[in-house]
């Protein structure tokens, strides 16, 4: 078996990503869990899919957005690398359900979603994995599906400290508009709608967000 090195740099950078949220479930929740900012973006995630819609949570944390989208209607499934973000999302979203699952390994039926989001998750996939990631998302969604991601805007790869756990550092992939429109293309998705707005909280990485909705492509298998 040969070495593949962006799929073993994934899986180490996975699983200190887990190490990291498992150690700061309490101060994610006191920081973001009411956060109402992200809703509007979400609303209008939610705003293109049908009524009651199959939707697959990213990365979803205590579960503060599948809580939200459960409230619309929709049938929410939450992955989350973190176990200990998975047990409190159990806890405070009885209305959704939640498996730990490492999204570099998507283990779910094909086209069984309406819609995908991916809310300051994919930003812990290192842009060597992107586009796998995102065929990924593309596998699992029906053939209208729509994926919506919130990212941090910038350049490369860094390991940025955390304001949650003084001392921790957290990995972020940041992206250029251009290069996360291309790389989405490249994986079989349209030419998504981007739209950015600055960073809110002292608590999240201090860089633009970036919300993306890019609808799977007809023109590909």
């Amino acid at each position: 078996m040969s070495f593949n090195e962006p799929q073993h740099h994934a899986r180490s950078i996975a699983a200190r990503t887990a190490a990291f949220y498992d150690r700061c479930v309490p101060e994610y929740i006191q920081a973001f869990f009411e956060d109402p900012l992200d809703w509007g973006w979400t609303e209008t995630f939610l705003d293109l899919l049908p009524a009651g819609a199959a939707i697959l949570d990213v990365g979803c944390g205590p579960g503060s957005l599948a809580a939200l989208m459960s409230r619309k209607g929709a049938r929410v499934l939450g992955i989350d690398i973190s176990k200990a973000m998975v047990d409190a999302a159990r806890e405070l979203v009885p209305a959704a359900s939640f498996r730990v699952m490492d999204m570099n390994e998507l283990d779910l039926p094909e086209s069984s979603f309406d819609g995908v989001l991916a809310a300051y998750s994919f930003l812990h996939v290192p842009s060597a994995r992107a586009s796998d990631v995102l065929r990924r998302f593309r596998r699992v969604l029906k053939a209208d599906g729509v994926l919506a991601m919130m990212l941090k805007e910038g350049s490369g790869e860094h390991w940025l400290p955390s304001s949650l756990i003084r001392g921790q550092t957290c990995y972020a992939q940041l992206w250029g508009k251009q290069d996360i429109g291309e790389t989405l293309v490249a994986a079989g998705f349209d030419t998504p709608d981007i739209r950015s707005a600055d960073a809110a909280f002292p608590e999240e990485f201090q860089y633009p967000r970036l919300f993306i909705i890019a609808r799977r492509s007809a023109m590909r298998p």
